[in-house]
């Protein structure tokens, strides 16, 4: 009986060292992920966490194998940070991610990569130092292709504040003239001001970029919107990203109000010569990225 009972014990003993022998090399290869490759001064930098948002897996997440991480600062660059995604994580739609970056930060960007290494997804942010700390970071991952987005869309406004959206394009090369439309619930909010982004911030004039809505006109239909923007001289064909326009809302009465860029005729984005800008077609089957729901309260 007590043989038994000893080789009961040495067995759980054995157990119990594999498990923990396994946790500390798990423990070592995390910490490795996070610091791949870095030689940072301790004094310099600081750690955060960046909230990853990732593609639906309808446009592919299940594609994701890994990320790489680029981090620039002003007087320094940090080696690239590659991280892999494990089937599980990758079915997550957030992923938390705690990174190592220097406080003279300024940028960061994140690119997902599939299997063979090809570039699928995308994503930017700018990073802000606060108190010698880094406030955290939130990125969304988008197609490579073109985009057209909403941002920074509250949840919840009370009734008779204002609140703004920004209506974003990603990855468009030689832009020339956008249109679209946007729909509303007119019951709740109204429109009441349109201003230019940071697209046309390197147009050579401001003045070349001309703004037209009927956003301010009694004859336009309840709950839809009308925007044309379009430059006067031909763009230089580069690649473009930025904010094309910001629009403010009024609130009228409590209710839930969805917004949305509508697919129709009138959305079109268009080079000089009136022709679609490439892959627009990629950019129509990720218009769901442009729709907004909030609280009115």
């Amino acid at each position: 009986m007590v043989r038994n009972i000893y080789w009961k014990l040495l067995k759980e003993f054995k157990r119990q060292y594999r498990i923990l022998n396994l946790a500390s090399k798990l423990l070592s290869v995390a910490f490795t992920v996070l610091i791949n490759g870095c030689d940072f001064d301790e004094l310099e930098t600081a750690q955060t966490s960046m909230e990853l948002i990732l593609p639906t897996e309808v446009e592919g997440r299940n594609d994701i194998d890994r990320i790489r991480i680029f981090i620039e600062g002003e007087q320094r660059d940090v080696p690239v940070q590659e991280l892999k995604l494990t089937s599980d994580s990758g079915r997550e739609e957030f992923q938390d991610i705690n990174i190592f970056i220097p406080l003279d930060a300024k940028y960061i960007r994140v690119e997902a990569l599939g299997n063979l290494g090809g570039l699928l997804f995308v994503g930017e942010s700018t990073v802000e130092i606060e108190n010698e700390g880094v406030s955290r970071i939130r990125i969304e991952l988008d197609p490579t292709t073109p985009v057209l987005k909403f941002n920074n869309v509250p949840e919840f406004v009370d009734v008779g504040q204002d609140f703004q959206i920004e209506i974003e394009l990603k990855h468009a090369k030689s832009l020339f003239a956008l249109t679209l439309e946007i729909s509303y619930p007119n019951v709740f909010i109204e429109p009441y001001g349109i201003d230019l982004g940071d697209f046309w911030k390197n147009t050579d004039d401001v003045n070349s970029v001309l703004l037209i809505s009927d956003y301010n006109l009694t004859s336009k239909s309840p709950g839809r919107l009308s925007l044309g923007l379009t430059r006067t001289t031909p763009p230089d064909g580069k690649i473009e990203s930025g904010k094309v326009a910001i629009i403010s809302f009024h609130t009228k009465q409590t209710g839930i109000a969805k917004i949305r860029v509508l697919n129709n005729p009138r959305l079109a984005i268009q080079k000089s010569n009136g022709q679609p800008i490439e892959n627009f077609d990629d950019l129509t089957s990720y218009l769901h990225r442009a729709q907004a729901e909030l609280e009115i309260r």
